[in-house]
């Protein structure tokens, strides 16, 4: 299986999570490090370009291909078990200000979903968590845990420069 993620040329071969260490995610607590990745390179791309901000300068991006092993571990977080809200904006982003009320999950979900993912990495069960995307729910993110023991198996296939169409960011 082949895995997608944009980042910028600095981290580019870091496969060590460490930034879920400094910041929250969807589907896990600050401090613990996980690896999120997409499963299309399109689907990567629209994760990406929600958290960019369209005054920013963005860096040099690029984006990675990663090889799973062959006898990877993976479990599946079913979408008909999450609540209502799950895809809605977490409340604790930053700039939600622009958004109404009833485009923002609860506090409650938003909690649910990081003890999900956050239980999920702590117990080191599988090498991959599949999710389904906020932005795509017919698609799926990959979290890959670096804790995990096959995660010394991750292959970067390629590592290629990316610009993002100034028109997605406009």
């Amino acid at each position: 299986m082949q895995l997608y993620r944009i980042t910028t040329e600095k981290w580019a071969r870091d496969l060590s999570g460490n930034g879920g260490l400094y910041v929250s995610g969807r589907w896990h607590h600050k401090g613990i490090p996980v690896i999120y990745t997409a499963t299309t390179r399109a689907l990567a791309v629209l994760e990406k370009v929600v958290h960019v901000e369209s005054s920013a300068t963005p860096d040099k991006f690029v984006i990675i291909t990663l090889g799973l092993p062959a006898d990877y571990s993976i479990q599946e977080v079913p979408t008909e078990t999450l609540p209502k809200d799950w895809g809605k904006l977490s409340y604790n982003l930053g700039n939600t200000s622009r958004f109404p009320g009833s485009l923002i999950q609860s506090q409650t979900t938003t909690s649910l979903l990081a003890d999900i993912g956050t239980a999920w990495l702590k117990g080191k069960s599988s090498l991959a968590l599949r999710v389904p995307s906020a932005i795509l729910p017919q698609e799926y993110n990959v979290l890959l845990n670096p804790a995990h023991s096959q995660a010394t198996e991750l292959k970067i296939l390629s590592v290629d420069p990316f610009e993002f169409d100034p028109r997605l960011l406009g």
